[in-house]
């Protein structure tokens, strides 16, 4: 029966729109550390046609244009998640090759 249930929400939830895909490709490309040329590469163009090909796969100006509504949103986040936080610790590493 819990299966069954999950597939009725599964199925109840409104579908992601193009703008969605957007938000969500580019979230991928920063949480990864990926250029936004990856929307060109064919790899990832030949896997998006065969899984998701009811969305247009996004230019890399149209997600550079995007970059600050994510960067907006990720920001709200955690400063919701900071709000009741008392005490932060922040270290950082530094590398340095003499050539």
């Amino acid at each position: 029966i819990l299966d069954d249930q999950v597939l009725q929400i599964q199925t109840a939830s409104k579908q992601p729109t193009q703008k969605d895909f957007e938000f969500d490709v580019l979230t991928l490309i920063i949480e990864d550390s990926e250029p936004l040329s990856l929307v060109e590469r064919s790899g990832f163009r030949s896997f998006c046609e065969k899984y998701i090909s009811r969305y247009k796969i996004p230019s890399r100006r149209t997600l550079s244009r995007r970059v600050i509504e994510v960067y907006d949103d990720k920001k709200g986040k955690l400063l919701k998640k900071l709000e009741d936080v008392m005490w932060v610790s922040v270290t950082a590493d530094t590398y340095y090759y003499d050539y």
